[in-house]
């Protein structure tokens, strides 16, 4: 019951779609612009071929080895060692805001 009523409805419409089917491109031509609105070749060079990527120029990119400190090196029973020049610090002189004082004894947990 219900095909017969939806089959004649689109043929009714039939000739007005293939109306405006063969209007549609000529129409469209006129309201495609996705957004660029300007040279579509812009972004290429005169010949066609793509720009060289950027190089970065007067880039610098700082060595670390210019400002790590020289290692004091000894060598001792044929073995190279690095010696520091500063003895290790103090909890509480790397981090003097935090006391350590009366922490209770908690022990070590597992990570499971």
């Amino acid at each position: 019951m219900m095909m017969p009523m939806l089959r004649s409805s689109m043929l009714r419409g039939a000739p007005f779609a293939t109306r405006n089917a063969r209007l549609a491109p000529v129409a469209a031509l006129g309201r495609r612009s996705f957004g660029g609105h300007g040279d579509p070749r812009g972004h290429l060079n005169p010949d066609g071929t793509r720009p060289e990527a950027e190089d970065i120029e007067d880039y610098h990119d700082p060595d670390p080895i210019d400002h790590t400190p020289r290692l004091n090196l000894v060598k001792e029973r044929g073995q190279t060692f690095v010696v520091s020049g500063d003895p290790p610090k103090s909890y509480s002189q790397l981090w003097p805001g935090i006391a350590q004082k009366n922490v209770p004894y908690w022990h070590r947990s597992r990570l499971y």
